[in-house]
Formats: C-alpha cells, structure tokens, sequence
C-alpha cells in the first residue's frame, strides 16, 4: 500500500513538473513576442522620421537579433526539461504523460510541434532583425558603399586591359 502511495506522488510530482516547464517555456516565448513587437514598432517609429538617427536603429536590431537568438536557447531548455519530466512521469506510471508522448510520437506533424515552434520562430524573428540591421548600415554608409561597389565593379568585374599613350598598360573600365 504504502509503494502505491509513493508512486501515485511520483506521478503527481512529476505531471507537475511537467506542466510547469510546459508553462514557462509558453510564458517565455509570449514574453519574447511582446518584447520584439515592442522593437519592430520602435524600428519602424523612428525610421520614418526625417533626421533619425541610425545609431539608435542599429542598437534596435542589434538588440532584437541577441534576443531573438537567447529566447530560441532559452525556450529549447524548457522544451528539453518539458521532455524529460514527461518522461520521469511516464516511467512512473502517469497516464496523463503516456499520452501526450503517444500524439507526440505518433502524429505525422511532429516537426510542427511545440519544440520546433518555441526554437525556430525567435530565430526567423532574428534573421529579421539581421535584414533590419543591414537595412540601417546600407542606409548609413550609402555613398561609401555605393563608391566601393563601384571600385569593386570596375576592378574585378569587367576589367579591360587599356594601354595608355605611352604604351603602358593600365586597368580602366570598359566605356
């Protein structure tokens, strides 16, 4: 009697701890969205205005790619703990584990389960903030790389032998 006891609290404890991570790793990524919706409209607030500044916009997407990849590690973990309390509450006997390991491993769409949502999601949210960051730099330094594209066209692109008047040979673009 008494090791029925015991196990029926494994199983509690473990469902418990199963359902916290399952919560917290949800909490964490809601919080993320919230957060990066916050910065895209702040992006997108001070990118309209005449006279931004692209300091400020840098450090937004900056901040936005370093936060899109820590929720993806953070929300990982949680999946794994997630995972290995189920575990621990399966091999105790809980039913409530048993099944969700069953439509977990049995469905053919478990690529979309919560695992993938929670790690990939905040990655692609910080891809975005990549295009975002690269957007303000190309902004920023428009006339240089517009100079430098046209040095590198010119040099490596279509370089044309051209021999001067006084019979040297010298590297022009192609007229």
């Amino acid at each position: 009697m008494s090791d029925q006891k015991v196990s029926k609290k494994e199983q509690v404890r473990w469902e418990n701890f199963m359902l916290q991570a399952e919560a917290t790793s949800w909490s964490r990524f809601y919080n993320f969205l919230m957060f990066t919706s916050i910065l895209i409209l702040a992006w997108a607030t001070l990118f309209q205005q005449s006279g931004r500044d692209d300091f400020v916009l840098g450090a937004i997407s900056i901040l936005g790619l370093v936060s899109g990849i820590a929720c993806s590690v953070l929300c990982g973990n949680s999946r794994r703990y997630q995972t290995f309390y189920m575990g621990q509450a399966r091999d105790a006997g809980s039913p409530m584990a048993c099944g969700t390991i069953w439509v977990r491993d049995n469905k053919l769409i478990w690529r979309l389960g919560s695992f993938y949502t929670l790690t990939i999601t905040p990655l692609a949210i910080s891809y975005l903030y990549g295009i975002l960051l690269y957007v303000v730099l190309m902004h920023h330094f428009e006339g240089l790389s517009s100079t430098l594209m046209k040095y590198l066209v010119q040099r490596f692109v279509n370089p044309s032998p051209v021999f001067d008047l006084a019979g040297q040979r010298s590297w022009l673009r192609a007229s």
